[in-house]
């Protein structure tokens, strides 16, 4: 048997390696075996077959994420929130993930054995904000267009309402400060000629711990 081979490798691992080979078989009792194997490989100048380059680093880094994912940074850190009338409504921990360009909510209720988590990320496509929540219960709900104009967030979704009702919602997350966000939710049943205050929560960052 006689022929040309050819193995395809990166440069790190040699290189190509094309050459001719000569196999003599022979047919023996216990069947055929190769008794003589003359193999010659061709000099690296003679090669056809470029050489294929190993995978470099830019080729598998992925992308960073657009600078307007950055926007809604102002909510990440450990929360205590409060409710209009000052009591302790629950805890959140906002984290982000993802190489930084989603933000995770991990919601924990005071008073309920409640709890839930949200992913907020900004789309390139539509130019404008997503929020999904899904929560201990099983329940869900999808915001989408939110638009950021200093110092808020504002969020659009049409989810039923807390009595069942097909309703247009508006969810705003507006920075006071370093160190206070307020998240307020309100419903409409009219198209929005009329909004209804869902709830109205006060975020106060918790001292650092060491």
């Amino acid at each position: 048997l006689a022929g040309r081979a050819g193995i395809s490798r990166y440069a790190a691992g040699g290189g190509n390696a094309d050459g001719y080979f000569l196999l003599v078989v022979e047919n023996t009792p216990t069947g055929w075996k190769i008794v003589r194997d003359d193999s010659t490989s061709l000099p690296q100048a003679m090669l056809t077959t470029a050489i294929i380059p190993a995978p470099t680093a830019s080729a598998t880094t992925p992308k960073a994420c657009p600078p307007q994912a950055h926007q809604f940074d102002f909510w990440l850190g450990e929360w205590s929130v409060t409710g209009p009338n000052g009591k302790h409504a629950g805890d959140s921990s906002i984290q982000s993930i993802l190489g930084n360009c989603v933000i995770l909510e991990n919601w924990t209720s005071a008073s309920l054995p409640y709890t839930g988590k949200s992913f907020n990320s900004f789309d390139v496509a539509t130019k404008s904000w997503t929020q999904y929540w899904v929560d201990s219960t099983g329940a869900t709900s999808l915001f989408t267009h939110g638009i950021f104009t200093a110092p808020s967030l504002i969020f659009e979704g049409h989810n039923p309402n807390a009595k069942g009702q097909p309703s247009l919602q508006r969810f705003t997350f507006t920075r006071l400060d370093a160190g206070n966000v307020r998240q307020l939710q309100e419903d409409s049943t009219d198209g929005g000629k009329t909004w209804t205050t869902t709830y109205d929560l006060h975020y106060t960052r918790k001292p650092a711990t060491h």
